[in-house]
This record gives structure tokens, sequence and C-alpha cells, in this order.
């Protein structure tokens, strides 16, 4: 039993069926506008959730592009003459920390994910399907729960899923990193360690969208999340908390004055809407056609915004009117947003009505991308041939990784040639 993301074919695999609701129709447009619905099973939302994650990550990240399209250099060469070539510097450096660093890319990229799985799934949930004692602190956050009489998720539990569990150590270092640099902080020590949680939460997100669209991520991200911190700044953002004191208000509310400090801190300007572009992928196979993806996404906000300012969505209270609001307001801004806060409901209905990974394949059925996208925003190219340019990158690239396989072993390259059928 399993769950993955091959950062380079586009598969996402999730090793349990598929249910019968997800094979037609909306496809995985039903999961994503209700991904904690009992009839998708135990396992399969926590995987299919966390695997998406990592497809929208690749989407919005230049970083990651030009990790795969170094990647798929190598299988174009290897095709070429016949001779496996190195890794590219930036995957023999991706899951390694620098001189100095506290953590590396791939930790940063696993902790922006788990962000998700924790806000979306919920620490109630999580409870259940990690089975993890996180450090001897699951009985308090039980005695506490008991106490509350709910299952409303408290910093206190964010905290204890962020820098403990099962995985940890795929993900733990960047947040722990985060919550003892912003203790740093006069006015965060001030608050006590709900507001340094409050802080990480509050940045991590708009921090690591940042970093992942520079050549350094994990410097940019220290720089970024610093200019926060320094004092008439971070006052600021205090002072612009909510009355609710909701994170989600919170990143709504503060994204674009956030996001714009952090970006002159490492002396550029806020990036312009179109910056992540995939033309360094032109020649994969599938992603060559997430250019078409991300003009999807711009139209499918374009949409959104018309429906709420027609008042066509709803009923709804005040409270989620003035929550819409605000959200249409950000994608229409800083439409990168959409793709970086999917803990958003509306924001992952949209992105998951044009952006399911290329193919989902469950223990029973491959599911192509195509079967879940909205209507009138298909993939430009028909479902049959999305999915021979699926089968197409796997065979190119396993190729590769066969002959590198059996070279490690002292074996001929063509030891491994024929898969096993």
């Amino acid at each position: 039993m399993g769950t993955s993301f091959n950062w380079f074919t586009g598969v996402a695999g999730i090793s349990v069926p598929c249910p019968p609701e997800l094979r037609g129709g909306q496809g995985l447009r039903a999961f994503y506008a209700d991904p904690n619905n009992e009839l998708w099973g135990p396992d399969l939302p926590r995987w299919l959730y966390h695997e998406s994650l990592h497809f929208w990550q690749l989407v919005s990240s230049s970083y990651l592009q030009a990790l795969v399209a170094g990647e798929w250099d190598r299988v174009l060469s290897f095709e070429a003459d016949g001779v496996p070539p190195p890794a590219s510097p930036i995957r023999t450096s991706h899951a390694r920390r620098g001189a100095g660093e506290p953590f590396s890319v791939r930790e940063l990229v696993e902790c922006l994910a788990r962000l998700w799985d924790v806000m979306t799934r919920g620490s109630h949930r999580l409870i259940r399907e990690e089975g993890d004692t996180l450090q001897g602190r699951l009985a308090e956050i039980e005695r506490e729960r008991e106490q509350r009489g709910n299952d409303e998720q408290s910093q206190w539990e964010f905290d204890a899923f962020m820098s403990g569990g099962r995985d940890q150590g795929s993900y733990g270092a960047p947040y722990v990193w985060m919550r003892e640099r912003a203790r740093s902080s006069n006015i965060i020590a001030a608050g006590g360690d709900v507001a340094a949680v409050w802080a990480v939460m509050l940045l991590l997100p708009i921090a690591g969208r940042i970093a992942l669209n520079t050549p350094t991520p994990v410097a940019s991200f220290i720089a970024a999340f610093d200019s926060v911190l320094q004092p008439e700044v971070l006052q600021k953002a205090v002072d612009r908390r909510n009355a609710l004191r909701s994170i989600a208000l919170e990143w709504l509310g503060q994204w674009v004055e956030l996001e714009t400090t952090m970006w002159r801190a490492l002396g550029l300007d806020r990036v312009p809407v179109g910056e992540t572009k995939v033309g360094v992928l032109k020649a994969h196979p599938v992603y060559r056609y997430l250019d078409d993806r991300v003009e999807a996404i711009g139209v499918s906000i374009g949409n959104f915004a018309m429906e709420f300012q027609a008042g066509r969505i709803g009923p709804l209270t005040p409270m989620q009117a003035a929550s819409l609001r605000h959200e249409v307001l950000l994608a229409l801004d800083c439409p990168w947003a959409v793709l970086a806060l999917p803990g958003q409901p509306s924001y992952r209905w949209l992105i998951g009505g044009v952006l399911a990974p290329p193919l989902t394949r469950f223990a029973d059925v491959d599911l192509p991308a195509s079967r879940s996208v909205f209507p009138t925003l298909p993939w430009p190219i028909p479902e049959a041939e999305l999915e021979a340019a699926v089968r197409d990158c796997e065979s190119r690239h396993g190729a590769l990784q066969r002959a590198e396989a059996a070279l490690k072993l002292g074996l001929p390259q063509g030891a491994f040639a024929n898969p096993p059928v």
C-alpha cells in the first residue's frame, strides 16, 4: 500500500481502488470539491490530495519545472547516443542540505504539502490515519479535545502535526526552523508559542511560493521569511489580524502586501502574472501542454469572479459572502495565489476542474486528467492521446532508469532493457 507522484512522468500512484463515484461524470472534480467525504474511504483522501498537491506545486514553480526539464534533457541525450548522462546539478542538490542550510529543497516542498494535508484533512482525521503518538503529544491532544467538546483544530495541534508525525523526517525541519526563528522576534515572543505558530501558518505558503520560483529556494525562503520578521513589517501584520482569528482570512487579506515585501527583500519586483511559463518543458510529451492548462486557470478565475459578481454563487451567509469576496479579489490580483492556497475550498475547486494530475493510477484503473476537467475547459488533446503521451514518457524515462540501475550494479547496460511484463 502506498502513494507517489512521479515528477518526471506526471503519474500519481494511488494504491487503492478508484471509488465508482470518481470514474465517470465529473471524474476527480467530485473529490476536490469534497475531499473529506466518507465515500472515498479511509486512505484515498490523504493520498490523492497529497500527490495532487505535488502536481500543483510543479505547475506553479519555475524551480521544479527546471528540475524536470533537466531530467528530460538526460532522456533525450540518452536516446541520442545510448550513454546515460550524469544527473543535473539541480537534481543532485534537490534532496541535499547545502552548506549551512537548515533544510533541503525537497524538505521544503514536502513541508508545503504537509501544511495542506493538515489544514484540509484536519488533525482529528490524521490522528486516526497516521497512528503516530506525535512524540508523546497525542494523549494531551485527545484530553484537550475532550475538554473542548469539538473537532476544531487548535494551533497547538497544528504545531504537533507539522513538527511530528510518522514522516516528520521529510517535512519537519523547515517548520521547526520557522517556528524557532519566529520566537526570536520580540513581537512574537510577547505572544508566546501561539504567536509563533500563527506566524509560521501565515508566512509558510507565501514564502514557499516565492522560494520555489527562484534558482536558490532555501536561501530565498530564509530571506523572504526574515523580511517579514522585521519589527515594522511584523507589527503591521499583527495589527491587521482579523477579529475571528481565522488563518484563511489572514492569507486572503494579507497575501499581496506580504508577498510584495518578500519579493523586494530578494531585490525583485512582485512577479507578473505570467512569470511561470513552462517553455522549458516544451519537449516533454506530457508537460508540453501545461501552458494551455495555466491559461485555463486564468479563464476559470475570470468565470468564478463573474459568477460571484452576478450573485449566482450561494446562498451564502454574510460571513461566507465576505470570505468569498476576498477570494475573488485575491484571485484576480494574484492568480498564482490560487495554486498556492489549495486549502481554500473555492480555489481547490477551480484548480481541480483544470489541473488534475495528468494520469492518476489507482489499483484498478488509470484515470487521465481529461476526465476531470470543466467541460468548457478541455485538455487540448483527446483522452487517448493524453494517455499515450503519459505512457510514452514512462517508457522513455524508464529506459534511462533501467540502464543506470544496471551500470550501478556492475552489469551490462542492457541487462534490464526489457522490463518485466
